[in-house]
């Protein structure tokens, strides 16, 4: 008897769908684990059960089949990654490793041309930001404690100091009786 081959499937609104049941040897494992799929560009995660159900994004077959085939080359890679026994790395193995994803990272910025003069931009909107603030002061809806920081409050409540009492927030009781809730 042959197996089914999975494929996409359409639902009522014409929209197909992707229904791939996980590995008889890995439900177990994978059952409630989220797994990101690419699908139409964007990464898309969806929890794992007996299945991996998650929406192509399409109406077009051919669109489908091609989405189809992408997430589930990623979910082959998944399930891989699922069988695998973690390694314990030495110290020099992680040092190694640490100093290939920190060259990659390099070239990466290397040869982002345009890195530099968004860093510079951000520091100069940031730098106009703060000295506006430093300049103006805190805005009114924000209060300055004892501390001299400023912190978000609501737009009319008034500063809080630590020794002032509020005629809602304690209750004074004289002669030792208790305080009667209405």
């Amino acid at each position: 008897m042959a197996l089914a081959k999975p494929h996409p499937f359409t639902t009522k609104s014409g929209v197909y769908h992707r229904d791939v049941r996980a590995p008889n040897e890995l439900r177990e494992v994978a059952r409630g684990r989220p797994v990101t799929l690419p699908i139409k560009g964007q990464s898309v995660t969806v929890t794992v059960t007996d299945k991996v159900y998650v929406s192509l994004r399409t109406k077009s077959a051919r669109e489908a089949k091609d989405r189809f085939q992408i997430a589930l080359n990623r979910l082959a890679t998944y399930w891989d990654s699922l069988r695998t026994v973690p390694v314990a790395l030495t110290p020099i193995q992680v040092k190694a490793l640490a100093g290939e994803t920190y060259r990659s990272a390099v070239e990466r910025l290397d040869a982002d041309f345009d890195f530099d003069d968004r860093i510079e931009a951000s520091a100069r909107d940031d730098g106009a930001a703060t000295q506006s603030f430093i300049d103006k002061g805190c805005p009114q809806k924000w209060r300055s404690d004892e501390r001299h920081v400023c912190h978000p409050d609501e737009a009319n409540a008034s500063p809080r100091r630590p020794n002032a009492q509020s005629s809602s927030a304690s209750l004074m009781v004289s002669g030792g009786e208790k305080p009667k809730l209405d």
